[in-house]
């Protein structure tokens, strides 16, 4: 949302190369339970489904977008359609810009204002999860050093990396917005915090929000938090447009479980906060600067109800996309300070990864400043992000480590963590008043110090830190690994002392002095352990993965605190020493800490790793692409390239089981099964795979359902398929072009939509007046003519021979003069020939097996009646007793319960 910062950057060199074209959307966004109608629409190139009854339609072009538009807009079945509409960066004005060859960062007031610096410095002291942080926007300068510096190195995850206009990996940055924004998420956070780069932005800094949403359902299972620096001002978008768009929001925020979705507020200065940050399913961020030494609100930033961060946004310096050192200063916007708040809830997600966005969110609220009014308000939101404040304004003990290298001693280190120099420590077995002399100067003061030392008794003890400042921070160690036995503590302290001083004179005077202290003994009594008591009494551990019980033990001060650790079946879970449990097998097992003679146990149960499913297939001119996992695309998309072949395999450690498939191939029909990796389909022989069937074996199939869908020729992205059911088509001679798997625990809610798998063909032809018999068409396609008041005489049906499933297709007819005639099949003419006697109602089922899978559906186009409505299963289509001739029939087969293509209402009228 910054300012139009490059075009000054560069108003003095052609350096862009050709702009990407962003204009119009060929796009619109449709909701309707009746999308077939919609798919047998003219110019429909492919039909992508973004929540439940709404869809992205995309035409072949602009024109038939606009025209669909006006048709869809007036249609009963259609519950909404709205045009796809275009985001930007945001623009502003007033701004300074400057380069720098020389290495800059935006550390100068950005993230030492909000504490992240502290913040990082306190997680690099811990052990840290990998955090993936989406960024759409106008791609990345992936080699620039502020992703690559030595130890800022492997920031940039290219797993998910996608350009949306194009329709490639390629995210190359040639606007450079994007680079700057994640530029300031690679300063604000350690190398732990990944950023996928996402390009829907082109070179004039726009793009379509049907590219957000499509971006925004495709990684919403695969990242933790999405920067949004972009949007539409309020006044360019209608409330109709936002209350359909948030439906599909609704469903990526997944009742707080999707990622985190962080959008800026917008740089028009007014209380009106863009979209998509007004929307209730995002995070909104206002923008602050400095001004008379103080952190204020920026007047550029929108803002309104709807805000609920605000963080630094003006006067930054940011990486510059034309090289790999250099770097531009004055940057401000809304989209600068979005990428701090996003830094700032993937610090948490760092420390907190088991916590989703709504308590990823309700824990940055506890580190805030309240800046303006009292509470949540217009322009601060919760308030200015501050981890200062809330954790570092005193010294933060980040990491306490004890080793036990013998008998006699432990080795403690500990790390703190301040927003001042951290300048002295000590070290109490009491919590007694510090003296001076207790306090030991760190050597090499910093707000972050690392100190070692070593312990000779087991104890409580307090481990204290001071800042510059003189304030104190302290933690409570215990130290119960060094191994002693004695618990009477007896000293003898004996000390004699003599002094003999002996004058002699002529008084012969003698002085003897003697003074004996000896033999003082004191015997010290056992405190023994009253109670032990666990942090967690059940668990539940993923196999391979370990956890860490805490164990409390009553009194404090128990003369004998040693812990006794035990698992009752180790094969399942072990545990060391300090209470560490690694899960080993999948089973129950019992920990137990004993101390004295006091127990506690713990419940664990080690639960089994979740599969993971990979695949991969074999594109026409490409060749084998590399494995991808989990629902992701494997394939092409807009390149019109066939499928050939494909390799699935399932990682399932701790669940026996497999996976097996087959494929259905261009002049050979379905192979037969295999499994494990195994490729099906054929190599070097040219031949497109049409479609597919997916099975899971072993218990895994009993613990899991397998879900699956492709991208064909004509229909685009299908309906999921499961367990086996066939996906693609068959009859059509169409390519698969791409494809997605997924793994879903049973009884676990699938979002995608079930409908329309499979496409099975059906061909039919009509014999028309004046015409004769047409070709054969496909199903769905219209038979006979339109607009030429032309009758049908005959008509036959087929079925492909690719059909693997058996039964017949019988039809009926009602002829003029005659009525209806006997049920014929299989391609048999119904009708007549040479007597010019009209078709008016047609009767069409299925028998055997066919019956049990499919429903067959048509409709007829009657004279002065136009289209009908859809019969099926044997029900009458056309009319009786009006003499109207029949011009048109569609013909469609359906997946078993699948809903009809259209309206079956009035499918057939009778005087």
């Amino acid at each position: 949302i910054f300012i139009t910062l490059f075009f000054v950057l560069i108003s003095n060199m052609a350096v862009y190369a050709e702009e990407e074209k962003i204009s119009n959307s060929n796009s619109l966004i449709v909701e309707t339970d009746k999308i077939e109608e919609v798919k047998n629409s003219d110019n429909v190139e492919n039909v992508l489904e973004v929540a439940s009854d709404i869809y992205i339609v995309e035409y072949s072009d602009e024109n038939s977008a606009k025209e669909s538009f006006k048709k869809l807009d007036n249609d009963d079945n259609i519950k909404k359609v709205i045009k796809d509409f275009q985001v930007s960066i945001f623009n502003d004005e007033d701004y300074y810009v400057e380069k720098y060859s020389a290495s800059k960062s935006n550390l100068a007031w950005g993230v030492s204002t909000t504490g992240m610096d502290h913040y990082t410095d306190y997680l690099n002291y811990k052990s840290k999860n990998t955090v993936l942080v989406a960024v759409l926007d106008t791609g990345i300068k992936a080699d620039h050093e502020v992703f690559c510096e030595k130890n800022n190195a492997d920031r940039i995850c290219m797993d998910y990396a996608y350009n949306y206009i194009s329709d490639t990996s390629d995210v190359t940055d040639n606007q450079g917005h994007g680079t700057m924004v994640a530029s300031a998420i690679a300063e604000c956070t350690p190398p732990n915090v990944k950023i996928v780069p996402i390009k829907i932005l082109g070179s004039n800094g726009k793009g379509n929000f049907s590219n957000i949403l499509t971006a925004l359902l495709d990684i919403k299972d695969k990242v933790d938090i999405v920067n949004l620096s972009l949007g539409i001002e309020d006044s360019d978008i209608t409330q109709e447009a936002k209350e359909e768009i948030d439906k599909i929001l609704a469903e990526i925020y997944d009742n707080g479980n999707g990622p985190a979705l962080v959008c800026a507020a917008g740089n028009a200065g007014l209380n009106a906060v863009s979209y998509p940050a007004s929307s209730s399913y995002t995070i909104a961020v206002s923008a602050l600067t400095q001004e008379d030494n103080q952190i204020k609100w920026a007047k550029f930033s929108d803002y309104g109800a709807e805000i609920d961060f605000s963080a630094p946004g003006d006067g930054l310096t940011l990486a510059n996309y034309l090289s790999t050192n250099e770097y531009v200063s004055g940057c401000r916007g809304t989209s600068a300070a979005t990428p701090f708040a996003t830094s700032a809830l993937a610090l948490l997600k760092t420390e907190f990864p088991s916590f989703n966005q709504i308590k990823l969110k309700n824990e940055l609220i506890k580190n805030v400043e309240d800046l303006g009014t009292s509470g949540k308000d217009d322009y601060y939101g919760y308030g200015s992000i501050n981890f200062i404040k809330s954790i570092f304004e005193n010294p933060t003990i980040a990491n306490i480590e004890k080793y036990c290298s013998n008998q006699n001693k432990c080795t403690v280190t500990a790390s703190a963590v301040c927003d001042d120099n951290i300048t002295k420590y000590a070290f109490k077995s009491s919590l007694s008043t510090i003296s001076d002399s207790d306090w030991k100067q760190i050597s090499n003061v910093s707000t972050n110090t690392h100190i070692s030392f070593n312990v000779n008794d087991n104890g409580t003890y307090y481990l204290y830190f001071k800042d510059y400042e003189g304030d104190i921070g302290k933690e409570e160690i215990v130290i119960d690994e060094i191994s002693t036995n004695i618990n009477t503590n007896s000293s003898a302290n004996t000390n004699t002392n003599t002094n003999t001083n002996t004058n002699t004179n002529t008084n012969s005077k003698t002085n003897t002095n003697s003074n004996t202290n000896t033999s003082n003994t004191q015997a010290k009594k056992d405190i023994l352990v009253s109670n032990i008591k666990l942090n967690k009494t059940s668990l539940d551990l993923v196999n391979g993965k370990t956890a860490t019980l805490i164990a409390t033990i009553t009194p404090t001060n128990a003369t004998n605190k040693i812990i006794t650790w035990n698992s009752s079946d180790s094969n399942i879970a072990s545990v060391d020493k300090n209470g560490k449990i690694t899960a080993k097998k999948v089973g129950t097992t019992k920990i137990t800490a004993k101390a004295g003679n006091k127990t506690a146990t713990c419940s664990v149960k080690v639960i089994a790793r979740v599969p993971s499913i990979k695949y991969r297939t074999h594109v026409q001119n490409v060749g084998w692409q590399n494995y991808v996992k989990d629902g992701a695309m494997s394939g092409t998309s807009g390149k019109s390239l066939r499928l050939e072949g494909i390799n699935i395999s399932v990682d399932s450690k701790d669940i026996s089981g497999g996976i097996e498939y087959r494929t259905h191939v261009q002049n050979i029909g379905w192979q037969n099964y295999v499994k494990d990796g195994v490729m099906s389909g054929t190599s070097g022989k040219s031949l497109r795979l049409e479609a597919i069937q997916i099975r899971l074996y072993g218990n895994l199939s009993k613990e899991y359902d397998i879900y699956y869908r492709v991208h064909a020729q004509n229909f685009g992205w299908l309906g999921w398929a499961k367990n086996g059911e066939e996906a693609g088509s068959a009859g059509f001679g169409y390519r698969l072009e791409g494809i997605q798997i997924k793994l879903v625990k049973k009884g676990e809610k699938f979002t995608g939509s079930t409908q329309n798998c499979f496409k099975q063909n059906i061909y039919y032809q009509t014999h028309v007046q004046n015409v004769g018999w047409q070709e054969y068409v496909n199903s769905s396609e219209m038979s006979g003519t339109s607009g030429r008041g032309l009758r049908l005489e005959g008509i036959r049906i087929k079925l492909p021979e690719s059909i693997n499933v058996s039964g017949n297709i019988e039809y009926s007819v009602h002829i003029q003069n005659i009525g209806w005639q006997g049920f014929v099949r299989n391609n048999a003419m119904a009708g007549t020939s040479g007597k010019s006697l009209r078709l008016e109602a047609i009767k069409i089922r299925l028998t055997g097996n066919l019956a049990n899978k499919y429903d067959v559906y048509y409709r007829v186009h009657s004279q002065n009646f136009g289209w009908l409505g859809w019969a099926k299963n044997g029900g009458e289509a056309g009319t009786q007793g009006y003499s109207y001739r029949l011009e048109g029939i569609q013909i469609q087969l359906v997946k078993k319960g699948e809903s009809a293509p259209g309206s079956t209402s009035r499918c057939f009228v009778k005087k």
